[in-house]
């Protein structure tokens, strides 16, 4: 958690009711926070206050959003003003929280938890969602692939038991590893292969392999 607040007093409040329950780092000001973020690791959170000399929390928040290593990391506006109008500013800018201070220490710890939780949660769900894509378009690549095969060995009149010597010939099995997945003799394989090689019109495997791929 990156606390960032140009009141110390209000850092090491935090520093003393947040440290023990997460990874705490604070900073007094935007350009602090900044510098901070090229020697420590990258951040779960930030807690902002809005009200800053340098740069308030509301321009920090969009600096933040456009480095690559925090874009996505969720923010907490903290502000003494309690005005609806700030809120709303805060939670536009894209805020995932805003809290007014004086706050209760267990309000923030708990909704500091809850966010982390939800945010890890959604990062989950990207994941999977990601691999599920992957897994279907390779279903798909693995599907096109055998339609693609199928039309081919319909094109060169290919019997069903010359495909499979084909299939497994293409995945580089030698003539007698072929005869004893199809439980057929090695001479079987060999006569089925010489077929094969006439009727595609190839001379030998390296020829068919680039055939069929």
């Amino acid at each position: 958690v990156y606390a960032v607040d140009n009141d110390r007093r209000v850092l090491e409040f935090l520093k003393k009711n947040l440290s023990n329950s997460f990874n705490f780092y604070c900073a007094e000001s935007g350009k602090g926070a900044l510098e901070l973020l090229e020697v420590n690791p990258r951040p779960e959170l930030f807690l902002l206050d809005i009200v800053m000399e340098d740069m308030n929390g509301y321009d920090l928040y969009c600096t933040l959003r456009n480095k690559e290593q925090t874009k996505g990391v969720p923010v907490i506006f903290l502000t003494a003003n309690h005005t609806m109008a700030v809120k709303l500013k805060g939670l536009e800018q894209g805020a995932v929280d805003f809290i007014t201070k004086p706050f209760h220490v267990e309000e923030l710890t708990l909704r500091i938890r809850s966010i982390l939780k939800n945010h890890e949660q959604a990062k989950n769900e990207g994941k999977r969602e990601c691999k599920g894509q992957i897994l279907k378009a390779i279903g798909e690549e693995k599907e096109h692939k055998n339609f693609l095969f199928e039309q081919k060995c319909a094109h060169y009149t290919l019997s069903v038991r010359q495909k499979e010597i084909l299939a497994y010939a293409l995945k580089g099995l030698q003539y007698n590893q072929i005869a004893k997945k199809l439980f057929i003799s090695v001479v079987t394989v060999k006569k089925h292969m010489s077929e094969i090689f006439k009727k595609c019109n190839v001379k030998n495997r390296i020829e068919l392999h680039s055939l069929f791929h």
